[in-house]
């Protein structure tokens, strides 16, 4: 494309509004939700939130990490946030279809299940029940969710089995003896000079 075609083109681009047709606003709202369902960044400041506290708590339990197994943690945090997007976008697409079903059935009852079967106990049970079951959201969609999800599952798995396979922990002095009045700076001294072979007080020796 040369200079000339881009800029014959912005005239065009400045004057389309985007999709019109239904066909076409639907098709651009899914892929706005593909979108989505992929983004990168965080959505809401709940989810820096969770962030923060996720890798806050990896770290106290990864503690002294090396850079390889922070950027590691870094991961797993992002990822962990991200699945716990997918749960609640998938609890929204569901609680919005029910919405719209019982919209539906309020609005044009004679369009809906409940005109179909008796007036009864049990047949509005069954009416609810047969629009609970319907009031499902666009199969395309759940189909994305549950992608993403096993995608995001298994790269977790992955991350954990990582760094757990290269974290080296240092050695702990909660283990060590400590002694009436000693303190943490004194401890390595004791333990160098209780590692120093004694001498034999066998009787002759």
């Amino acid at each position: 494309m040369t200079h000339q075609d881009l800029m014959m083109g912005i005239p065009n681009a400045r004057r389309s509004g985007g999709p019109r047709s239904p066909e076409g606003k639907v098709s651009a709202s899914r892929n706005a939700f593909k979108t989505g369902v992929a983004a990168i960044g965080w959505y809401h400041p709940q989810e820096e939130a969770e962030y923060q506290e996720l890798f806050g708590e990896l770290l106290e339990q990864y503690a002294q990490a090396t850079t390889v197994v922070r950027l590691l943690i870094e991961r797993l945090a992002t990822n962990s946030v991200k699945l716990r997007r997918l749960e609640r976008l998938d609890n929204a697409l569901h609680q919005k279809a029910r919405l719209f079903a019982e919209d539906i059935a309020g609005e044009r009852p004679e369009n809906s299940v409940a005109s179909l079967l008796p007036d009864t106990p049990q047949g509005r049970a069954s009416a609810a029940a047969i629009m609970a079951d319907a009031a499902m959201p666009p199969v395309e969609w759940t189909n994305s969710i549950e992608r993403a999800r096993i995608n995001l599952e298994r790269q977790i798995s992955r991350l954990i089995e990582h760094i757990e396979r290269v974290y080296q922990p240092a050695p702990a002095s909660a283990g060590r003896l400590r002694l009436p009045g000693q303190d943490e700076a004194d401890i390595s001294d004791a333990t160098i000079l209780a590692q120093q072979p004694q001498p034999d007080a066998r009787p002759g020796a």
